[in-house]
């Protein structure tokens, strides 16, 4: 082998070890990267005081799994609404065809607490934080050339009340689970669904 050709399979070599422990930390740090910022800014990001326990993000697979996550209400000591374990997979090959391609959503141990009074609900403050300055702004029309497909969508061990403070009347919805085999948005497939609840 001449010394030329020996130089360029080392230097490439070297450059394509460098982009994979590039990918390797990069996949390692946007875990804990993410779960600092979320626990830092989520006030700024959605108007509560958010925490979150765990962020796994693998750049490779696309799989992203956030455990332990709790939104707490206006007064940042109750719980608002949370979950043990959300797992989404994701496609990553489809987005070059304009597709975000959801393999699977699994969502464990979902709580949440709707109550209302005589002002309104305790999420109001989250409607809120998300209103535009300016709703007179022209929506655009266009059609989007992007499908989105989301498959094996499952909740479990799921609880949901709400409560009217005013009437004192409650309803508890406990340990539910739903499965959504598919759902499309947009292209041919659009129609396609399915819904089973337990």
């Amino acid at each position: 082998m001449n010394k030329a050709l020996k130089i360029t399979l080392i230097t490439l070599a070297s450059l394509i070890g460098f982009v994979l422990l590039v990918l390797l930390l990069a996949t390692l740090l946007a875990g804990p990267i993410a779960k600092s910022y979320v626990n830092k800014h989520g006030e700024e990001l959605i108007g509560r005081k958010t925490e979150v326990e765990h962020v796994n993000i693998n750049l490779y697979s696309g799989h992203v799994a956030i455990n332990g996550l709790k939104v707490y209400e206006d007064d940042a000591q109750n719980v608002f609404a949370g979950w043990d374990t959300l797992d989404i997979g994701i496609r990553l090959m489809s987005l070059i065809h304009k597709e975000v391609n959801i393999a699977h959503i699994t969502l464990d141990g979902l709580q949440a607490q709707v109550l209302q009074d005589a002002d309104g609900f305790n999420f109001n403050s989250l409607i809120e934080h998300f209103k535009k300055d300016n709703d007179t702004v022209e929506k655009d029309t266009t059609p989007s050339d992007w499908m989105l497909n989301f498959h094996n969508i499952r909740i479990s061990n799921g609880n949901l009340k709400y409560a009217d403070l005013v009437r004192q009347s409650q309803w508890n919805l406990k340990d539910f689970s739903l499965t959504v085999p598919d759902f499309c948005i947009g292209g041919e497939d659009a129609t396609k669904g399915g819904l089973s609840l337990a």
